[in-house]
């Protein structure tokens, strides 16, 4: 396929916003994609497998998977732990 044909076609499937990302994606040197407040592990494991298999982080009260491949990087960040104040 040409390429004039391949930007016909994408331009008749995708929204200009989609296109925008697109554009962006090809002129830079790394991107990445962020979910925040994800409700389950499943949720955020799904997110980051489109790239690749997710490593599973904890720092603190904090807990997300990530994933990278070249220069493309995901992560999802899960709902932060309640901490219990015993006061």
């Amino acid at each position: 396929m040409k390429k004039r044909q391949r930007n016909k076609l994408m331009k008749k499937f995708l929204s200009e916003r989609e296109l925008k990302v697109i554009e962006l994606y090809r002129q830079s040197d790394s991107v990445d994609f962020s979910k925040f407040d994800v409700p389950t592990y499943d949720d955020a494991v799904q997110f980051c497998g489109i790239l690749g298999t997710p490593n599973h982080i904890t720092y603190r009260d904090s807990e997300w998977f990530q994933t990278k491949s070249d220069n493309v990087c995901v992560v999802s960040f899960l709902i932060k732990k309640e901490v219990a104040n015993n006061d």
